[in-house]
């Protein structure tokens, strides 16, 4: 659950140029904490059917070459998705991991679509400041555990992710449990690029157009970005961090997903690497072609 006021808008801006700025579920410990760690029922309105899906297009020669290049100059491991909702394009080694306070954007669609204008306020808590206590409440809004779990997987099944499994234990004391869900790049990028498609998630979008500055990674300042960021420790208690970003809208989207795992495991890096990543997509934005709902 990411509560970190300091950060430069590393992503945003990365996203800035590229309008993308991602993610956010800094999963960062439960309680209130300055530092960065981490810390729904379902929809009775369905949501547009996703686009047919489409034989993953191949990265262009001198897409490979550049991110290659990239990647080279970092010091750690890290991974890019982008996509438009048909189609996804993946880049690096990282894959997957713990979806932190990302995954609060699809906690905050369910509890909004369940439980109405009551919950506006801990949904803006919990994207706008990553607040992991507004998170915890609208997750205990939803009966928590096995049926909140359902609720926010109905989201992801609506944006196309036919795989995504929630975690609804509590497999880290001091984490949300809904945070330690394993949400790959490429999951996620086809959720930030489908959620102008998703009933019920305008909300929670015009949320993610207005994150604190602990989230802002560089945020651009294009109307068309909208993003959340995340973070926290893994078991050996090096830093992840993420971010996620919708680019576009209704008309025509892209999704973004980035992963950082820096060398010498701080928050501080991997933001700063999560901005370097998000620049490079901003860079070749126009290679990754949006599609309409």
């Amino acid at each position: 659950m990411g509560n970190r006021s300091g950060v430069s808008r590393s992503l945003a801006a990365i996203l800035a140029s590229l309008a993308i700025v991602v993610a956010g579920c800094g999963q960062e410990p439960l309680a209130a904490i300055p530092a960065p760690a981490e810390s729904s029922t379902t929809s009775a309105t369905a949501a547009a059917p996703p686009p047919p899906a489409l034989a993953p297009p191949a990265p262009d020669d001198d897409l490979i070459g550049s991110f290659s290049a990239l990647a080279e100059t970092i010091e750690g491991s890290v991974g890019v998705a982008v996509s438009n909702g048909a189609q996804t394009w993946t880049f690096g080694v990282e894959t997957t991991g713990p979806a932190w306070s990302t995954i609060k954007v699809p906690l905050a669609i369910a509890a909004q679509r369940s439980l109405g204008d009551t919950v506006q306020a801990l949904a803006t808590r919990a994207i706008e400041q990553s607040d992991n206590a507004a998170a915890e409440e609208l997750w205990a809004m939803l009966d928590g555990g096995a049926a909140a779990a359902a609720a926010v997987e109905t989201v992801l099944r609506e944006t196309g992710d036919p795989t995504t499994k929630v975690q609804s234990d509590r497999v880290r004391p001091s984490f949300t449990p809904f945070g330690q869900t394993d949400w790959s790049n490429e999951m996620q990028a086809k959720f930030a690029a489908r959620l102008p498609c998703v009933a019920g998630a305008a909300p929670a979008v015009e949320l993610m157009r207005n994150v604190s500055g602990g989230q802002q990674w560089r945020r651009a300042d294009q109307a068309d970005a909208a993003v959340k960021g995340g973070w926290g420790p893994d078991v050996d208690g090096m830093y992840s961090v993420r971010q996620i970003a919708l680019l576009g809208d209704a008309a025509g989207a892209v999704g973004v997903a980035l992963i950082a795992r820096p060398g010498d495991g701080s928050f501080d890096s991997g933001v700063a690497v999560v901005s370097q990543l998000a620049e490079w997509v901003a860079s070749n934005r126009a290679r990754f072609a949006p599609m309409p709902c």
